[in-house]
């Protein structure tokens, strides 16, 4: 995927001409159990570090770049004396190197450990201000070579965990400075603090029990879901893993039903989890700001305890957002029929002469069962007096199936979304079989028409200009998980300032701030978590990760 995709897909989540927002009340063919709120919270030592709180002590190796008996400098490296920004280093200088792509192999600083004994060592690197989003940090160990990457704009004159490993005193290790991809890199200092066995065997035998569902938490810490764990002050700047744990019961309603199917709902959990439930993987996922789902039927207790166990990592892979680690939004649990609709989208154009809009409205519908079925769908639009819209589909056995229905609405009908007057309408679509509703989907969806020239930007017909902020989901408190008073108060100001317009921080938004925007007039411009396409996150010349961001954020809306 080149940049050319991305800037198109992000320009027509803004300035299409609708789309539609699934409504939070869902009908009695969905029930939603919310699994927000009290939750324990843990970090297993080794596992992370709350980089404020490190300093160097007497026991600590200290490796500074002048040591030439301890330092290897490939390439040309500059020796600088003041740190860019006002940035602070430690020692009397550190090095710079402008990096070509590809250019890693030959151009690198590495400082090698005089260790008197053989053991565990955290290791840790220490830098002033650089350009560079994603500077490598490679640490040569007993058990191979690590690597690391680091945003050297921030946490800068820090010591930075770069995890725990085993080293022999008799072999040559080292923790190297270098990059893979173009930009100022600068190497300032290294660090290895000697660690107590005894404490790395209690945390490796945590770490394989901490899932089960007789693991004892009671001693943990009570953290609020959404939210993060910087919410917790011991926590405010922790980098690396965290474990989430919460026991349930399912309601009294819901029964083991091999005509109903039940999905396990995140949000966005930032940045890398694994999702464990009742002692069992249930999947992974990657990508801090989009919501993901799994399958989780055949894994839930329907007449006892359920234990949910998350492990949140929140290293910093992508640069230019604040790694707020945690379950940063809303988790539910969503049982439906075993043939339900999947994914609704509106587009609506209209005509501005004859004052009419064709409606083309796409449906999906996921059939779990393991026998072909035969589906009515039927579409309603509450605001309008246009005929139910209609269809039958038939679809094989765990398959999903997709079509789309047309209509057009008259000009009666019709009232353009504008920033003055937001109409929004509202579009109710039932799966049925047999006479009986399977599913229903009610959307809501807004009927405008964008044009871009080469000077202006035209919105129904009426060049207008565009005035707003940029917002960063970023509050000391709540971090990037806003509840809804916070949003409502932002947006408000935003239109009692005169804003029609915000472009927001590079991750993908709360849903609940697209839905405050649509009914307050207000176009956004949204982006997926990409700021540059030579992050390591993402692997040319496909991309996979930033098209299932894509994918899912649309996901999201509709």
């Amino acid at each position: 995927m080149n940049l050319k995709y991305l800037v198109f897909r992000i320009l027509f989540l803004v300035f299409g001409v609708c789309y539609a927002q699934t409504e939070k009340n869902k009908p009695s063919s969905e029930e939603q159990f919310l699994l927000s709120g009290d939750w324990k919270f843990h970090a297993i030592y080794g596992e992370g570090s709350n980089y404020i709180d490190i300093s160097a002590t007497a026991e600590d190796i200290v490796i500074d770049n002048t040591d030439q008996t301890q330092v290897t400098v490939k390439g040309e490296w500059n020796t600088k004396t003041e740190g860019e920004r006002g940035s602070g280093f430690f020692g009397e200088n550190y090095l710079q190197r402008d990096f070509k792509t590809g250019k890693s192999e030959g151009n690198y600083v590495r400082y090698s450990p005089d260790l008197l004994q053989s053991g565990l060592y955290e290791a840790f690197v220490r830098f002033p201000f650089a350009s560079h989003l994603t500077a490598e940090v490679n640490v040569k160990h007993a058990n191979g070579t690590a690597p690391s990457y680091f945003n050297q704009r921030n946490r800068c004159d820090q010591w930075l965990s770069l995890g725990v490993f085993s080293f022999n005193s008799s072999d040559s290790y080292y923790i190297e400075v270098t990059a893979i991809t173009g930009s100022s890199v600068v190497a300032d200092a290294v660090m290895f603090r000697p660690v107590s066995k005894d404490k790395m065997d209690a945390s490796v035998t945590e770490k394989a029990t901490i899932f089960q569902s007789d693991f004892d938490d009671s001693n943990w810490n009570d953290l609020s879901v959404p939210g993060h764990w910087g919410m917790l002050n011991e926590f405010s700047n922790y980098t690396g893993k965290g474990w989430y744990r919460k026991k349930f019961y399912l309601p009294k309603n819901w029964k083991g039903n091999t005509k109903e199917r039940v999905r396990l709902k995140f949000d966005a959990v930032y940045h890398i989890a694994k999702v464990f439930l009742n002692g069992e993987l249930v999947g992974s996922h990657q990508g801090g700001f989009t919501p993901f789902e799994f399958d989780v039927t055949d894994k839930l207790n329907f007449n006892g305890q359920n234990v949910l166990a998350v492990e949140a990592d929140n290293n910093a892979l992508v640069g230019a957002t604040w790694n707020w680690g945690g379950i940063i939004r809303d988790v539910h649990l969503v049982k439906n029929n075993d043939v339900r609709i999947s994914y609704q989208y509106i587009h609506a154009d209209p005509d501005l002469k004859k004052g009419s809009a064709n409606l083309k409205l796409t449906i999906r519908v996921k059939n779990s069962s393991t026998q072909k079925r035969t589906i009515l769908l039927a579409s309603t639009i509450d605001e309008a007096s246009t005929p139910d819209l209609q269809h039958t589909i038939t679809i094989p056995a765990n398959s999903t199936k997709e079509v789309q229905l047309a209509t057009t609405l008259s000009a009666n009908d019709v009232k353009l979304w504008h920033f003055d007057t937001p109409n929004l309408y509202h579009i109710t679509t039932t799966a049925t079989e047999n006479e009986q509703v399977l599913d229903t989907q009610k959307d809501r969806f807004g009927i405008r028409k964008i044009e871009l020239t080469d000077s202006q930007l035209i919105l129904n017909g009426e060049p207008v200009r565009l005035a707003g902020f940029n917002r960063v989901s970023d509050h000391r408190y709540w971090g990037s998980s806003e509840p809804q008073y916070l949003i409502n108060k932002d947006v408000d100001l935003m239109k009692n300032a005169g804003a029609n317009f915000m472009r927001i921080m590079h991750g993908t938004q709360n849903k609940k701030l697209i839905e405050r925007c649509d009914e307050k007039g207000i176009l956004i411009f949204e982006e997926v978590n990409v700021r540059e396409l030579t992050n390591p996150e993402f692997t040319p010349p496909l991309y996979p990760l930033a098209k299932q961001w894509l994918k899912e954020i649309n996901r999201k809306r509709y």
